[in-house]
């Protein structure tokens, strides 16, 4: 069996044009994300897959700098809105069996995370979605995981999904039905670590220069969080 993460990326954002390539510490955005990705175990392989738009070159350079394979579903004809064919068609080229989606505006995604997630599905494989990630789920921490897939599973939400809006958001279709189990560890209650808006930006930037580096850990960045930057929901005001 083949397990292949897909990081998926472009530049073509409307609220933060260009932010794959937007630097932490003197390095693209893209970078620190495969770093941190190379270091889970459980992974044979790491893919980029990317809309392909002129504006997207730069990354695609830069990926091909770190030897890292690129995906581009405009050479397939993939409309640059249609996640569930970009990946489908990225899995298929790469030969893959399961596949671990990873959004490039997450640049604190934890290794071991990818790595018990890998581990939870050979535990107990079942037909729907595995995610890490807490968008939507919990009043965890989002922006440290991904998802799950089977290649199977994109097959079937291709022939079945038409709604563009799960195209584009295809764990949204998974939530929508209930058909997910939760596999990330239950951090406390709440910062994102997604880079949406350039006040998301600042944020990570500050993470980064903190750190200085990109091998910390989740907890390292909860604690500087809770400590430096942010404010509990359940704090007490002043």
């Amino acid at each position: 069996m083949k397990i292949i993460a897909i990081i998926q990326a472009r530049n073509g954002n409307s609220r933060l044009p260009n932010k794959g390539s937007m630097e932490l510490l003197g390095k693209p955005m893209l970078y620190h994300i495969i770093e941190r990705v190379k270091r889970a175990t459980k992974l044979d392989q790491i893919v980029v897959a990317m809309p392909g738009a002129p504006e997207d070159q730069p990354l695609g350079w830069f990926c091909l700098e770190m030897r890292i394979p690129v995906f581009s579903g405009r050479l397939f004809g993939i409309n640059d809105a249609d996640i569930v064919s970009r990946y489908l068609e990225a899995t298929g080229w790469f030969h893959a069996d399961l596949i671990v989606r990873i959004s490039a505006d997450n640049p604190c995604i934890e290794p071991g995370e990818i790595d018990n997630l890998i581990t939870e599905w050979a535990d107990c494989t079942p037909d729907m979605l595995l995610p890490d990630n807490a968008e939507n789920i919990t009043e965890d921490y989002d922006g440290f995981g991904g998802e799950l897939y089977t290649y199977d599973m994109l097959k079937w939400m291709d022939k079945t999904i038409a709604d563009p809006f799960y195209r584009e958001h295809p764990h949204k279709f998974w939530y929508d039905i209930h058909r997910f189990v939760y596999c990330g560890k239950k951090y406390p209650p709440g910062f994102r670590l997604d880079v949406d808006t350039p006040a998301d930006y600042e944020k990570i930037k500050r993470i980064y220069d903190h750190f200085g580096h990109n091998h910390f850990h989740v907890s390292e960045v909860i604690e500087f969080l809770a400590t430096n930057m942010e404010e509990r929901p359940d704090s007490p005001r002043g």
